[in-house]
């Protein structure tokens, strides 16, 4: 019998992560259908990852629905919700009890689209998903948006779309915007803040993912558009960056954004070498116990500065098989196929200097005296810019007396 580990590590529900990347989208309003015990720890979690204005509602099942179904009040809410709020498009986060119960959320949609015609009605299945939740609610959640835009019969030549993994890259994604702007090269961001913005993502000519986690995302999108898919790498790190602009610029042949890149590389390296001068000296040991799919672009980061990385993740498509390649071969990094019984182990038996890991988590690897960080907090973490700060401020946590005077009362007194 195969040993089952201690604790169960798998990261939060998809249906979570869902619920926050629909709700920031301006135009769209997410409804729940799950239960009670469901809908109020979701909506109360996603409140301070939303603007205020935007909404989230639910179809509230009781026990009779749990057993027969809530059909009837998923109606309603849609109803309501439509005649209240006039959104461009309702998403039915589909959970766990209507899917084991078998309803057909889908047929019911579909008979419903003929009575609401100036709103588009779709729907994701969520929950069931561990050990990738968040990484799986972005993904589907961005899939049943592209199931409602129109595809517009022509896509725009030499264009490029840029894909990215949650709802925070909307903003972030600027820092790769701008290069394609400048080098007057015409693209399309997805997501974005408004829904009319993010529907524009049909004119792309060719999708490039900036994260590992949207693929489901672009394979709906290529079918539903004619687009293609050109996984490149996650631009993040300095060379990560580049490689990723400089394809790009030999897929549409702009000597333009060529010159950019040169221009900005000359401008940072300098500073970026002295950081691996700093990295070469300490030689850090870092691990990342599972993350929402920046455990990859992280991890690319650190080893390319020098650092050890050790990787544990649950993702698990195309795009992550090839970035683990890459990151195998071009930095090093070590990823673990087999979770171990507790973080508590992994710990004892790495040694690592510092630990990036999920909430719940944290408890374990702080007892034993290592800075320990949060990876929820580090998103958006593409270009140039962002890397060299994240690369100075990791240093100064790796440099903090806090830690080194822990450091010397485990040895004094172990």
């Amino acid at each position: 019998m195969d040993k089952l580990p201690l604790r169960s590590y798998e990261h939060a529900c998809s249906t979570l992560q869902a619920l926050v990347s629909l709700a920031r989208v301006e135009g769209v309003i997410p409804i729940l259908y799950a239960s009670q015990s469901c809908v109020y720890p979701l909506q109360v979690a996603t409140m301070s990852c939303r603007s205020s204005r935007l909404l989230t509602l639910a179809s509230k099942m009781n026990k009779e629905e749990i057993i027969f179904g809530g059909e009837d009040s998923l109606k309603n809410q849609i109803l309501n919700t439509y005649r209240e709020y006039r959104p461009r498009v309702i998403v039915v986060i589909n959970t766990c009890i209507s899917q084991l119960i078998g309803e057909n959320v889908s047929g019911m949609l579909n008979q419903m689209q003929q009575e609401i015609n100036d709103c588009k009605l779709t729907f994701c299945n969520t929950g069931f998903n561990l050990p990738q939740g968040m990484s799986a609610g972005n993904d589907f959640a961005w899939a049943s948006l592209i199931e409602v835009i129109d595809a517009p019969g022509h896509l725009e030549e030499g264009s490029i779309g840029l894909v990215g993994r949650s709802s925070s890259d909307a903003e972030k994604i600027v820092s790769l915007e701008i290069f394609l702007k400048e080098a007057g090269i015409p693209f399309f961001s997805f997501p974005a803040s408004h829904f009319e913005e993010m529907s524009r993502i049909s004119y792309a000519e060719t999708l490039c993912p900036v994260s590992v986690v949207p693929y489901l995302t672009c394979v709906k999108a290529n079918a539903r558009f004619g687009s293609a898919t050109q996984y490149f790498e996650i631009p993040a790190g300095i060379e990560g960056t580049g490689s990723f602009l400089k394809k790009i610029a030999l897929l549409v042949e702009s000597k333009r954004l060529l010159s950019l890149i040169a221009k900005k590389e000359k401008e940072i390296l300098p500073l970026w070498r002295k950081l691996k001068k700093e990295y070469a000296r300490l030689m850090p040991n870092i691990l990342f116990f599972f993350g929402s799919g920046n455990e990859f672009s992280l991890a690319k980061i650190l080893a390319e500065l020098g650092a050890h990385v050790h990787v544990m993740t649950g993702i698990n498509n195309e795009f992550s098989i090839r970035e683990k390649e890459i990151l195998k071969q071009k930095y090093k990094v070590t990823f673990m196929d087999t979770c171990p019984s507790t973080l508590g182990d992994m710990i004892e038996e790495l040694k690592p200097d510092a630990v990036f890991t999920d909430m719940h988590t944290q408890s374990e690897a702080a007892s034993k005296h290592i800075p320990v960080f949060y990876n929820m907090l580090y998103a958006g973490e593409y270009g140039y810019d962002y890397a060299l700060d994240f690369a100075r401020n990791f240093l100064y946590f790796l440099k903090n007396p806090v830690y080194k005077k822990w450091e010397k009362i485990l040895k004094n007194w172990s």
